[in-house]
């Protein structure tokens, strides 16, 4: 009786091990971002950035995105951080993100970043797969009526 408790201790703790280590060397990106442009590159305080993303994605995991502008004063405008769960295919995708500049931003040249945190094990939420993405723009002055 007590070989056979041993015995399946010994193989649970084996098991337990083995997904422990692969979800330790699960570092691999859910994504590989092929393109992140500002279109246009200039845009005026209030006035709405578009940013034209190109990406492979190789796996669906959930992540959380943390979004930034820095502007021509290198002033920080955090705009939150967007959670998503599982979603989009597998492959080659691209998209066109529309983002309010705050109406404070001082004209200069500026950027906005993407803080990438992507969850696609339990030891990801003690460790996410992390990539930051900084897309260069310039704020202009608003036009003089």
């Amino acid at each position: 009786m007590m070989t056979t408790l041993r015995m399946s201790v010994l193989v649970l703790v084996g098991v337990a091990s083995a997904l422990l280590a692969l979800w330790v060397g699960d570092r691999n990106p859910a994504t590989d971002s092929l393109l992140a442009e500002a279109r246009p590159p200039d845009v005026q305080p209030g006035g709405l950035l578009h940013v034209a993303y190109e990406f492979r994605r190789y796996r669906l995991c959930p992540r959380d995105t943390q979004r930034i502008i820095f502007d021509g004063k290198t002033v920080r405008f955090d705009l939150g951080t967007q959670s998503r769960p599982l979603s989009g295919p597998v492959g080659k995708d691209a998209y066109v993100q529309p983002i309010q500049v705050p109406e404070t931003a001082s004209p200069g040249p500026a950027r906005y970043r993407v803080i990438i945190l992507d969850y696609c094990n339990p030891l990801h939420r003690i460790w996410p797969l992390r990539k930051v993405i900084d897309v260069p723009f310039r704020i202009v002055s608003p036009a003089q009526p």
